[in-house]
């Protein structure tokens, strides 16, 4: 486990990530040769989804311990009490920002339900609307739900297209959560992310967004982007000029101004 762990460490997030990202780089050449239309976060999601067909395991996504056993055995399955645990300190915060049991809420790159879990149990039947660029992970994600809570709160899933997104809008949701996964958008799809999370505001709305947050934007893994706050403003002001957005630190036991660090990008839409 130790070995697996190390190595895995090394080539994502030590010095062997600037390999490892020339891999990646290229994996997603060859993917735009076959998928011309699509970007990065397609390549992104629909190699991960590969894989987890293929029986590996995800750190966030999937039903399997990460990384777990010897560099030759296969995965084992979550028990019940890590399945629950993960996603909490995210549902803590959406419950801290305001979310209540009668919102509308769209969960914008839900995975496979480790914050969508806890918010389903937490919404209203019919509140709560998982969308993700393919549905593996939210299917995934389902089958680790009881059968009643299915049909007690009758959760909606979608994958993320113009279609989808229309349909969303026109539920009004509160709110628009977004955990983890602005760190994988890289900076050329940065205004195609944020223009989808706007698509569906109402002036009611909150958008709620966590990323890394550094003093200059970079890429700081394969598939890891790290975000300056001018980057992320001007991206949300090239859009739209009726948006009131800030950013305050996640982890609250850090200095604020120590970097880098993970935030929370809030959005509202201004009567102007």
């Amino acid at each position: 486990m130790k070995i697996k762990q190390r190595v895995f460490e090394f080539f994502n997030k030590g010095i062997g990530w600037r390999i490892t990202s020339l891999v990646v780089d290229f994996k997603f050449l060859i993917w735009k040769i076959k998928y011309p239309q699509t970007g990065f976060s397609d390549f992104y999601a629909g190699s991960i989804a590969s894989r987890l067909r293929r029986g590996h395991s995800h750190k966030t996504l999937g039903n399997k311990k990460f990384l777990s056993g010897s560099l030759i055995a296969d995965s084992t399955q979550l028990d019940q009490s890590e399945i629950e645990s993960r996603g909490t300190k995210y549902f803590n915060l959406a419950i801290r920002y305001g979310l209540k049991p009668e919102h509308n809420c769209v969960d914008y790159g839900c995975g496979s339900l480790r914050v969508g879990r806890h918010l389903i149990n937490y919404l209203q039947s019919e509140k709560y609307l998982g969308l993700d660029i393919v549905s593996d992970f939210y299917e995934i994600g389902k089958s680790l739900l009881p059968e009643q809570t299915l049909e007690v709160k009758k959760p909606q899933f979608n994958t993320i297209n113009p279609i989808t997104l229309e349909a969303a809008t026109l539920q009004v949701p509160q709110f628009i959560l977004s955990f983890a996964v602005l760190k994988h958008i890289p900076p050329r799809e940065l205004d195609t992310y944020f223009a989808n999370i706007f698509s569906m505001m109402s002036l009611n709305s909150h958008a709620v967004i966590t990323f890394n947050h550094a003093r200059k934007t970079a890429r700081t893994g394969a598939k890891i982007w790290d975000y300056c706050q001018d980057d992320i403003f001007t991206s949300i002001c090239s859009l739209s000029s009726d948006l009131y957005f800030s950013i305050s630190p996640f982890y609250t036991e850090h200095k604020e101004e120590s970097f880098p660090r993970i935030s929370i990008l809030l959005i509202r839409r201004q009567n102007v």
